[in-house]
């Protein structure tokens, strides 16, 4: 135990929170977590309750000080996640600490989330520059460039379907005269330039340099020792962002969306499911990358989709895709020379389902506004038809599937988290601004492969002689 009075606990703060500069050393790494509880130990055991709590609050109030000074410093915001963790198992294991000081292990168990929320923040912003070039830009495959799409009026094709024009069961795009082939390869060609990166940076910069900041991040984690879990948090909620991002990007700029461009932006995502089989990371993390994955698979089949069976079975394995987000890869989607469009029957059935899935949407909320469960009830029994009953059904079981997959807004607001949920299931983009559920580790001495970490709380001389001046062992 370490013995000291209220007056010095400014003097603890200062020493082993407000200065002490994060230290590599085995030994070293938890001297706060060992210094704030052998303190507790003796204010609980040999002080007052008073004594304890004010030491308690002063620790909460110093670490959040000092992490939200500098939110950028990755090392300082991994030091204080080990230590913080550190001390609420040490809180926990005392047979006369645990509960005697649960209001405050619920506080510090709060801060740890906000330290875990600040460095996938920080992350995120050293990555949000560099994903375009990165996943989207970087080309491997060669003769990508050379790939020819049809002309620009095929966009607007399924628009004269959708108000029911009259057209062929499949179309080809119109002949180019031949007096405008030559400056219609030229404007091609100088398209298809502008949309390569053009400068040596952006060309330096590959799926590799995605990879190398989640090393760097990685390694911090790993040499402060942060518990496993919550390192999988970090990098799963990195995965989530980098796919958001990656899908938005797409799905706002029709360039990206084709065949040739999913496919090899499913190369550099492999490059991505390589690093985390490379630094031995659980297999699971993959899943936060899945919405993108099936954007890039109906990309790189969609003019294969022969009939509407065949479109059915596919869409049965693009779930996670909403019915806005389907319609706009159909509309928008850029057909190679010679490449299949879709049958009209197909994107009239797309049309369709959004068609339907908007109206129910309208009637549940005038439900909802009204507080009638019957009316709620109606709205769904209002589709007409049979097929339209079923089509909305199916996109009612794939929307439940999808929301269960995510919980936890960054507002921290339920009301707001189901509003969002709900408004996403239509939305075109998706939002990266979504916390994973966090949960806190149940052993949080655990290490890799379940074996626990024995912690012997002690203060090196060194570290005691700087506590020396106003207090005592």
């Amino acid at each position: 135990m370490f013995v000291f009075s209220s007056r010095d606990i400014p003097h603890i703060i200062e020493t082993v929170i407000t200065t002490i500069e994060p230290a590599r050393s085995r030994s070293y790494k938890p001297i706060p977590a060992y210094v704030l509880f052998l303190s507790a130990r003796f204010a609980h055991n040999f002080s007052t309750p008073e004594l304890l709590e004010e030491l308690l609050e002063a620790t909460v109030t110093a670490i959040r000080s000092v992490t939200k000074i500098k939110p950028d410093d990755m090392a300082l915001t991994a030091y204080w996640i080990s230590n913080t963790s550190s001390f609420i198992h040490f809180l926990r294991k005392d047979a006369g600490l645990r509960h005697t000081s649960e209001a405050y292990q619920e506080k510090l168990e709060m801060l740890l989330q906000d330290m875990v929320h600040t460095i996938i923040q920080d992350a995120e912003r050293r990555m949000e520059q560099i994903l375009e070039p990165a996943m989207l830009e970087h080309d491997t495959i060669m003769g990508l460039d050379e790939v020819r799409f049809q002309s620009v009026w095929a966009f607007n094709f399924w628009r004269g379907i959708g108000s029911g024009g009259r057209t062929n069961k499949r179309a080809s795009a119109p002949p180019v005269p031949s007096s405008q082939s030559r400056s219609t390869e030229s404007l091609r060609r100088t398209s298809l330039q502008a949309q390569r990166p053009s400068s040596p940076t952006q060309r330096s910069i590959t799926p590799r340099t995605v990879t190398t900041m989640m090393s760097s991040l990685l390694f911090v984690m790993q040499i402060y020792d942060v518990h496993p879990e919550i390192i999988y948090y970090v990098i799963a909620q990195l995965l989530y962002y980098i796919s958001c991002e990656v899908f938005n990007l797409m799905v706002e700029n029709r360039k990206f969306l084709s065949r040739s461009k999913a496919l090899q932006t499913r190369l550099n995502l492999s490059i991505l499911e390589d690093w985390l089989r490379n630094n031995q990371l659980p297999s699971r993390l993959t899943d936060q990358l899945a919405a993108l994955v099936q954007l890039l698979q109906l990309l790189q089949v969609l003019s294969q989709q022969s009939d509407l069976t065949t479109w059915i079975e596919t869409r049965k394995k693009v779930e996670l895709l909403n019915p806005a987000q389907v319609k706009h890869v159909v509309s928008a989607y850029r057909y190679e020379v010679k490449e299949q469009r879709l049958p009209a029957e197909v994107t009239k059935y797309v049309l369709q389902v959004v068609a339907d899935t908007e109206k129910v949407r309208r009637q549940e909320a005038e439900a909802a506004s009204s507080g009638s469960e019957s009316s709620s009830r109606r709205a769904s029994s209002q589709i007409s038809g049979s097929r339209a009953a079923s089509i909305f059904e199916a996109e009612e079981n794939r929307m439940d599937k999808a929301r269960r997959t995510r919980s936890g807004s960054r507002s921290g607001d339920s009301n707001t988290e189901r509003d969002e949920e709900d408004a996403d299931q239509m939305s075109l983009t998706m939002n990266s601004k979504i916390w994973n559920h966090f949960l806190m580790p149940k052993n949080l001495a655990a290490r890799d492969g379940g074996i626990e970490r024995v912690f012997v709380p002690q203060i090196p001389e060194d570290v005691m002689s700087l506590l020396d001046s106003k207090t005592y062992f």
